[in-house]
C-alpha cells in the first residue's frame, strides 16, 4: 500500500477516535437542559473541517484521484461494451494480446496468465491471422515471448484479431472513440493495470443515468477526477441533510453525522475516490425522508431506484412485506410502498433500455462474481469471519445471516408496527446488518451505522462512543490485504468484528422494545443463543480438524511417518471426505511401510493402516471428482 494510504488510514482512525471522545462527552444535563451545546457544535464543526480537508487531500494524491474504479465506470458508462467482453475490448483497443487479464465471464480465473499459455496463443494467432513479416524476416517459435508478441504485432495478426473483437463488441461508428478513450485512460493511470480487477459493474440503469454526466464528454484526466470528487462530496452532504430531516436531527447532530462520515476510513479511503456512494445512497436518503413524511409511493419508487443501481437495497422492502400482515393502516402504507416500488422498477427498466445493456447479462456477471470466493479477502461479511476461523460451510453463514438480518427484524416488525418516524431508522439498521446476510459485503457499504450514532448518542452517549471507538480501531488495524493481518488470525478477527458487532448492537437496541409476550421474547433470545452455539461448535470442531491436519503435514515434512499417520487417522475418522488429508495419509503410510521393510521398527505402521488406506481410496476418488 502507498505511504499516503497508510497515513490516510491512520489519520482517519485518529479523527474517528476524536469523534468517539466528543460523543462520550456529548450529553451532560444541567437543570434539564443540554450543557455546553454551543461548544460541542463548534467542536463538531472543527472536526468536520479537518475530516473534509483530509478527505480531499487524500483523494487528490497520485493514484487516488484517477483510479481503476473511476476508469472502469468512465469507459463502461460511455461505451456499450458487453460486461463479459470489457477486458477483451480494452486489450484490442490497445493492440495488445488477449492474455494476462481477468476472465470476466468466469471470475476469478485469469486468461492465459502463464507464459506457456500466452506463447501457444501467440503462435496460433500468427499462423492463423499473420502475414509474412516485413522484409521477409522470420520469427523463431522457441524465442522469448516478447519476440513472439513483436512478431504478432508486425505480422498484422494482433490488428486483425483486435478488429474482429471490437466489431463484435461495439456498435458501428464507436470503435475509434473507444480506442481513443482507452488510450487516454491507460495513460492517465500511469502504469496501474486496467485488466486485473473485475471490470465494469454498473447496472444497465446506472449506465443509462450516468450517460448524461458531462464528465463523460471530457477526455479522461484530472478534470474528470475533480468533478467526481465534487460530486461525491455534494452527494454525501445532501444525504446527511436528507437523513437528518428524516431522523429529526438538530443542526449539531447533522454536523456530527457529516464529521463522522468524512472521518471514517471506510468512506474517505474507499468511497470518495470512486462513484459508489452517490449512485445508491441518494435514493436511500430520499426513501428515508419520504417515509418519515408518510409519502409511501415516493418511498417505494426511491427504493426501486436504489435497487436498480446495486440490487441489494431490495432488502429494505422487508418492512413493507411484513406490514401486509399487520393492521389496516400498516397494510395501506405497505401496499403503497410496494406499488411505488413496482412503478419505479418499471420506470428504471424503461430508462435502462437506453443503455443498450442486458439485465440478464448483468445479473449473470454479478452472481458469478460475488458468490465466489475471489472477493472474500476484502469482504466484511459473516462469511469472511467464518472463513478466517476455518469454517467454509456455506450453510453456517447463510443461517446466521437469515436469522440476524431477516428473521429477527420480522419478529420485531410483527410485534411492533413502526410509526412513520421509525422507518428511516429501520432502513439504516437493515442496511447495517447487510454484512450478515450478503455473501460479499464491502467495507464502503458498511457505513450505515455512522448515520445512527448521533441518534443513539441522545440517550446513550457512552454506548454510541463505544461503537464509534470500534469503528476507529478497525481503521487503525492494517488493511485486509496486508500480510501482517493475513498471517495473524487474532488480528484478522479483531479487524472484522466491528463490522459485524456494531450493526448487531444497533439491531439489539431495536429488539429491546419488542412489545409482545414473554414467550416470544424468550424464544427470540433462546433461538439466537442456540444458533450461535451450533455455528460456534462447528467452528471449534473445524479448527480442531485443521490443527490435526497441520500437525500431520508438519510431521510428514519432518519425516515422522508414524506420527503423521496417527494425526491423519484421527482426522479422517472424523471427516472421511477431506481429500487433501487422505492423499497425505497415503504418502505417510507408504513411507512408514517402506521403512518397516528396511528394518526400521521404530517407524513401523500400526494396525490402523488398513483403515487409513480405505480413507485414502475414498479421498482420492473425491479428489479426482
Amino acid at each position: 500500500m502507498a505511504e499516503s494510504e497508510i497515513a490516510g488510514r491512520i489519520a482517519c482512525g485518529v479523527l474517528t477516535l476524536l469523534g468517539a471522545l466528543l460523543l462520550a462527552m456529548g450529553r451532560g444535563t444541567e437543570n434539564g437542559a443540554p450543557r455546553g451545546r454551543s461548544r460541542r457544535g463548534v467542536a463538531w464543526g472543527a472536526l468536520l473541517v479537518l475530516a473534509l480537508g483530509h478527505a480531499i487531500w487524500l483523494t487528490v494524491q497520485p493514484g487516488n484521484l484517477l483510479n481503476i474504479n473511476l476508469a472502469h465506470h468512465y469507459l463502461g458508462a460511455k461505451h456499450r461494451v458487453g460486461y463479459g467482453e470489457f477486458y477483451s475490448a480494452v486489450q484490442a483497443a490497445l493492440l495488445e494480446p488477449q492474455a494476462g487479464m481477468r476472465d470476466l465471464e468466469h471470475p476469478p480465473r485469469m486468461v492465459r496468465a502463464t507464459d506457456e499459455e500466452e506463447r501457444a496463443y501467440l503462435l496460433d494467432l500468427i499462423r492463423e491471422r499473420g502475414d509474412t513479416l516485413r522484409g521477409g524476416a522470420k520469427f523463431i517459435p522457441f524465442g522469448p515471448t516478447a519476440e513472439l508478441r513483436a512478431a504478432a504485432r508486425a505480422s498484422g495478426a494482433l490488428a486483425r484479431e483486435a478488429e474482429e473483437i471490437l466489431t463484435r463488441a461495439l456498435p458501428p461508428g464507436s470503435i475509434a472513440p473507444f480506442r481513443s478513450d482507452v488510450v487516454a485512460v491507460t495513460g492517465a493511470l500511469q502504469g496501474r493495470p486496467l485488466i486485473d480487477d473485475y471490470g465494469y459493474n454498473g447496472s444497465p440503469f446506472y449506465s443509462a443515468v450516468r450517460s448524461i454526466d458531462p464528465a463523460l464528454r471530457l477526455t479522461f484526466g484530472p478534470l474528470v477526477g475533480f468533478l467526481s470528487l465534487l460530486w461525491q462530496i455534494a452527494a454525501a452532504l445532501l444525504v446527511v441533510w436528507l437523513l437528518g430531516m428524516a431522523l429529526d436531527y438538530s443542526v449539531e447532530e447533522r454536523l456530527q453525522t457529516a464529521a463522522l462520515l468524512f472521518a471514517a476510513w471506510d468512506f474517505t479511503g474507499w468511497t470518495v475516490p470512486g462513484l459508489v456512494f452517490a449512485g445508491w445512497w441518494l435514493p436511500i436518503g430520499v426513501a428515508a425522508w419520504a417515509a418519515s413524511r408518510g409519502r409511501w409511493v415516493l418511498t417505494g419508487a426511491a427504493l426501486a431506484w436504489a435497487t436498480a443501481v446495486k440490487l441489494f437495497p431490495a432488502l429494505l422492502l422487508l418492512p413493507a412485506l411484513v406490514g401486509l400482515l399487520g393492521s389496516a393502516a400498516a397494510r395501506r402504507a405497505s401496499s403503497r410502498v410496494l406499488f411505488g416500488f413496482v412503478v419505479g422498477a418499471g420506470g428504471a427498466w424503461v430508462v435502462s433500455l437506453a443503455s443498450g445493456r442486458s439485465w440478464a447479462e448483468f445479473g449473470e456477471k454479478i452472481v458469478s462474481q460475488f458468490q465466489g470466493t475471489g472477493y472474500l479477502l476484502n469482504s466484511v461479511s459473516v462469511n469472511q469471519l467464518l472463513m478466517v476461523l476455518g469454517l467454509r460451510e456455506e450453510w453456517a453463514g447463510a443461517a446466521l445471516g437469515l436469522w440476524v438480518a431477516v428473521f429477527l427484524p420480522v419478529v420485531w416488525l410483527r410485534t411492533r408496527e413502526p410509526r412513520e418516524q421509525d422507518w428511516p431508522r429501520i432502513f439504516l439498521v437493515l442496511l447495517g446488518v447487510g454484512g450478515w446476510v450478503v455473501h460479499t459485503w464491502f467495507n464502503y457499504y458498511a457505513i450505515a451505522p455512522l448515520f445512527l450514532l448521533p441518534f443513539v448518542g441522545r440517550t446513550r452517549p457512552r454506548f454510541a462512543a463505544l461503537l464509534c471507538l470500534l469503528t476507529a480501531l478497525a481503521a487503525l488495524w492494517p488493511e485486509f490485504d496486508d500480510p501482517r493481518l493475513l498471517d495473524r488470525e487474532s488480528l484478522h478477527v479483531t479487524k472484522l468484528l466491528p463490522y459485524l458487532a456494531v450493526p448487531l448492537a444497533l439491531l439489539w437496541l431495536e429488539l429491546r422494545v419488542i412489545q409482545s409476550g414473554a414467550i416470544v421474547r424468550r424464544g427470540v433470545w433462546i433461538g439466537s443463543a442456540l444458533l450461535f452455539l451450533i455455528v460456534g461448535g462447528r467452528v471449534v470442531q473445524e479448527r480442531g480438524l485443521l490443527a490435526l491436519e497441520r500437525e500431520g503435514n508438519a510431521a510428514l515434512d519432518r519425516g515422522e511417518a508414524v506420527v503423521a499417520v496417527d494425526r491423519f487417522q484421527r482426522l479422517l475418522r472424523r471427516d472421511p471426505d477431506r481429500g487433501s488429508a487422505a492423499m497425505n495419509a497415503g504418502i505417510a503410510v507408504a513411507i512408514a511401510g517402506n521403512r518397516r521393510r528396511q528394518g526400521d521398527c521404530s517407524s513401523a505402521p500400526s494396525r490402523c493402516h488398513r483403515r487409513v488406506r480405505r480413507h485414502c481410496a475414498i479421498g482420492r476418488a473425491g479428489w479426482r471428482a
